[in-house]
């Protein structure tokens, strides 16, 4: 998609078509969002549901499995197992999706004013 065909694009298309198109263009098969929810699904049953509470986000990236976690604790304690999870993964979705655990911690941000 070249910035012209954007511009043409929006002038008459709503926003949600044009995310649409460049969604589709970068996974014509459809099958990237796909294993996204099947991974999360299994990650969730693999590490239980305390790690999962503790879970910002997890993705896999170029062979690695990422978790952003709250807190450093959480961090440390699934960088620990994070051969296992990678064994129980790839068994799961049949694939060896991936080969390595890396752990980040992303708190989250609070909305509390102070008085002044």
């Amino acid at each position: 998609m070249q910035a012209d065909d954007i511009e043409k694009i929006s002038e008459t298309t709503p926003l949600a078509v044009v995310l649409d198109r460049l969604v589709e263009r970068n996974d014509p098969d459809g099958t990237r969002g796909h294993v996204s929810a099947a991974v999360r699904e299994h990650i969730e049953r693999i590490i239980g549901p305390a790690a999962t509470e503790a879970l910002v986000t997890c993705y896999i990236r170029e062979r690695e499995l990422v978790f952003e976690v709250k807190e450093a604790a959480w961090a440390h304690s699934l960088a620990y197992f994070g051969d296992e999870y990678c064994r129980a993964l790839n068994e799961d979705m049949g694939a060896d999706l991936v080969e390595r655990v890396r752990c980040m911690v992303k708190p989250q941000q609070t909305n509390s004013s102070k008085n002044i």
